[in-house]
């Protein structure tokens, strides 16, 4: 019995410590030790996304390309094979840095301070360089908050702004958001992030310019729709949609000029592109090191008796079957490509072509196929839709889109 009173108060001290520790990182007491938890946040964010971008692979030692510019499938292959693809991950540095460095800033000023206040005004220096007034507040939930007043320049137009950051913790979750109002000509910006969760950035003009862009954390899928006006007043919009599920991106062009484009990726990088435009041709790009059928490929391009690649001396591509070679080869910093890009009409695409059979190869297993593309571009739009409501707002729907931004100026 008295063991079980010991283990059971033994488990109530564990867990009155983990309560302590979430509540003592949740709801800092003052100024300082709320930039000195959230300095330490975003950090230890930043050091996990820099291991993960930067993983060590093996190294090759440089190969030596013959006199004749022939180099074998298989000395490419060692090199391709050993490539490692970030495409669908999320490089938090670019997001972030920016709200690490205006903390360091904050954390230098208030090293030596001892009070408890809950309130600082200082100059710091914004991500556009300039040194303006800051006024932070922590609140009762433990938020951190800084207002500030600024100028946005495009080298012709300045438009003074004013803005907000908050940062603070939901559900243990580190979050973050920025908020910017041109209130002279109505215009706002968002960027909003949430631990292992999402990354959200708006820019809103008008119903007929403006951008929004969503990275969901947990699946590494992203979308982003882009409507623009032009001179003459005619509207744009292009949806681009990142699927990790298939590896694939999509971008889908609607106005004056329509175009789809489709990239396929694998772990090495991107091997398949296929692109067409309204009443226009069809164009086509395949990593060949994907390809089988072939056993040595020639490195001068601009040899146009020569370029392409080769099976027992026979060139596989002859004048008229494709529009240009494109290659790339050094052991020592791992590059290893060698693409063909082929153009044709909308009727002359085939299976046959999407699998290289029509040149006597055999690219990718035979699964880029007609149905297969056909498939991923139809399906984009409704797919990037689903990343397309936030805050149970549409944005698709230009209309709903300025309400949302005077919502969270009245916050």
């Amino acid at each position: 019995m008295k063991k079980i009173g010991v283990f059971v108060l033994f488990l109530c001290l564990i867990t009155a410590l983990a309560a302590c520790e979430q509540s003592n990182k949740a709801e800092p007491k003052t100024i300082k030790e709320a930039v000195s938890l959230y300095y330490g946040e975003l950090s230890e964010l930043l050091i996990e996304d820099d291991e993960k971008r930067n993983k060590l692979t093996s190294t090759h030692q440089e190969s030596t390309i013959s006199d004749d510019k022939f180099i074998a499938r298989e000395t490419l292959l060692n090199v391709y094979e050993t490539l490692d693809d970030d495409t669908f991950e999320v490089n938090l540095s670019m997001h972030l840095s920016y709200y690490q460095r205006l903390l360091n800033q904050l954390r230098l000023k208030l090293e030596n301070d001892t009070t408890t206040k809950k309130t600082f005004e200082g100059n710091l220096e914004t991500n556009q360089g300039t040194t303006v007034l800051f006024k932070l507040t922590l609140t009762e939930g433990g938020n951190l908050v800084f207002d500030y007043n600024d100028v946005l320049s495009n080298g012709k137009d300045e438009n003074a702004f004013v803005a907000s950051i908050k940062m603070g913790f939901d559900d243990n979750d580190f979050y973050l958001n920025e908020l910017r109002h041109i209130e002279e000509i109505n215009s706002y910006d968002y960027f909003e992030f949430i631990e292992q969760q999402s990354i959200h950035q708006i820019s809103y003009s008008n119903e007929n310019n403006y951008q929004y862009k969503a990275d969901n954390l947990k699946t590494n899928q992203y979308a982003s729709l882009l409507v623009r006006e032009d001179f003459n007043k005619n509207v744009e919009s292009t949806i681009v949609w990142i699927n990790s599920d298939n590896q694939t991106r999509t971008t889908l062009r609607n106005g004056i000029n329509q175009t789809r484009q489709l990239a396929l990726y694998n772990e090495h990088g991107m091997v398949f592109t296929y692109a067409d435009e309204l009443d226009g041709p069809i164009n086509l790009w395949f990593e060949l090191l994907e390809a089988t059928g072939w056993d040595r490929a020639y490195f001068e391009t601009s040899d146009d008796l020569n370029v392409g690649v080769y099976k027992d001396g026979l060139r596989l591509f002859s004048e008229g079957q494709y529009k240009d070679f494109n290659s790339n080869f050094d052991a020592l910093n791992k590059q290893a490509s060698y693409g063909v890009f082929i153009e044709l009409a909308e009727n002359e695409l085939s299976n046959d072509i999407l699998n290289l059979s029509a040149y006597q190869l055999a690219f990718y297993d035979n699964k880029v196929t007609t149905e297969w593309v056909s498939s991923v571009l139809d399906g984009a739009y409704s797919e990037a839709s689903s990343l397309m409501v936030y805050q149970d707002v549409d944005f698709t729907n230009a209309s709903t889109i300025l309400a949302f931004f005077q919502a969270l100026t009245n916050e």
